[in-house]
């Protein structure tokens, strides 16, 4: 047994400790905040019961329990005469960094299939990974508190009045633009058919669903034969006609990298599809400004196993140079070092 001991071994076991602990410590946050656990503790100023929370919502009490004391283990909760108080370090991943989790989550089935991957043996669909319904609500909430506030300011400034979102998926800037601008009708495109079902589901609730639509499409096709790809889905050509604003927020970075021609071709097509419409395409770029991120490095991992690599900011411009889609105003965000590109057409310029 010898041979085995030593500072090797320690370090091994270290190590260990550090990457099981940082494992479960996430399964046992997604497993209260999904619960709506952690939001109940954050509502009660007093502090939470969690035998009568169980209680009240069905949930078994010593699962709850045994969740609490690990994560108070983890200094995420602490309990005082017992009940459960969030501590400021947990309070702090709620309001800011809960949609990365998500986002981390929504990557478990990539992560889990690292070792065919890696090895050329699988290959899904058209190699490039689908982005499902839990990464577009993760992309939601990270790109909400700066990115989506910045669109909704461009687009607002710019005097839309007719949207046409390339991604909306689940519908959460299509409504947050439609509620500040009360002209504004739009139409929210997205290939997923739950997102597209979620979107018009938030529509509905919002009571926008007389100014707004969500449609199941492909932003590279709408933009580059409207009249095929909108009227497929009974989106008429007296409507498309009139828009007057495009937004495409983190659509286009796939086809970037592995049909940049096509990507130039249909963004060429734009000013000519859309005469009136001025484009505002956000998306994360890399560079120094991605570098200095907190998720940098997991952000990168995930890019590279969904085969979705970043394009510089210099990058961007090439491409919509290529276009003829000339850039009126270039505005740098900090999140994920995501860069606005507002850019109009002239008509019959391609």
């Amino acid at each position: 047994m010898a041979l085995f001991d030593g500072p090797k071994k320690t370090l091994a076991h270290e190590v260990t400790q550090k990457l099981a602990a940082g494992h479960l410590t996430l399964l046992a946050f997604w497993a209260l905040k999904h619960a709506g656990v952690l939001s109940a503790i954050e509502q009660q100023d007093e502090g939470l019961d969690p035998v009568a929370f169980a209680r009240q919502v069905n949930i078994s009490e010593p699962t709850l329990q045994a969740l609490v004391a690990y994560l108070v283990q983890q200094d995420l909760l602490r309990v005082k005469k017992d009940r459960v108080f969030l501590t400021p370090a947990c309070a702090a991943v709620l309001q800011y960094d809960d949609g990365v989790l998500e986002h981390l989550r929504a990557y478990e089935g990539v992560t889990q299939a690292l070792e065919h991957l890696l090895a050329g043996l699988k290959v899904y669909g058209t190699k490039v990974h689908r982005r499902g319904d839990v990464w577009w609500q993760a992309q939601s909430q990270r790109y909400a508190a700066e990115v989506y506030p910045a669109l909704i300011s461009a687009a607002i400034k710019q005097g839309a009045t007719h949207v046409l979102d390339l991604g909306c998926g689940g519908g959460t800037l299509l409504v947050e633009l439609a509620r500040r601008a009360a002209k504004v009708v739009g139409v929210g495109i997205c290939d997923d058919g739950m997102l597209v079902r979620q979107a018009n589901d938030a529509i509905t609730a919002a009571g926008l669903d007389k100014r707004l639509l969500a449609v199941g499409a492909n932003a590279v096709e709408v933009c580059a034969n409207p009249r095929l790809a909108l009227e497929r889905v009974s989106v008429s050509q007296q409507l498309w006609e009139q828009f007057n604003c495009l937004i495409a927020c983190g659509v286009f970075t796939p086809t970037a990298r592995h049909d940049a021609p096509g990507l130039v071709e249909a963004l060429a097509r734009i000013a000519e599809n859309f005469p009136a419409a001025t484009l505002l395409l956000a998306e994360p770029c890399a560079g120094a400004r991605f570098a200095k991120t907190f998720y940098a490095p997991e952000m990168t991992l995930l890019q590279g196993l969904s085969n979705s690599p970043l394009l510089e900011v210099a990058e961007w411009r090439a491409l919509l140079r290529q276009a003829r889609l000339p850039v009126l105003q270039e505005v740098p965000l900090a999140t994920e070092g995501v860069t606005l590109f507002i850019c109009k057409g002239k008509p019959g310029v391609v």
